[in-house]
């Protein structure tokens, strides 16, 4: 499962991993292109110009994108989901 969220000026996108929730900037690298969650695969993709990315750590699986997504610390708070700050 995934979430893309207004995050600043960029969107987010936040994702529920086996290793648990990791959120990532949702803008790729290559071209700003928005990513998405690509469930079946269970990776990271720009449907731009097929880039796929880590969803453990956001690094560059394939495609052109030359660098990994931005991470974006993430903490629950009383069930709550926070993004940004410190982790």
């Amino acid at each position: 499962e995934s979430k893309t969220i207004g995050y600043g000026r960029y969107p987010a996108i936040v994702i529920n991993t086996p290793d648990g929730l990791r959120a990532f900037s949702a803008v790729c690298t290559h071209f700003a292109c928005i990513v998405k969650w690509e469930n079946e695969q269970g990776l990271i993709y720009c449907p731009c110009h097929d880039g796929y990315f880590d969803p453990s750590d956001g690094h560059v699986i394939s495609g052109p994108p030359p660098l990994p997504l931005t991470v974006i610390p993430i903490n629950v708070v009383n069930n709550e989901i926070f993004i940004g700050g410190e982790a």
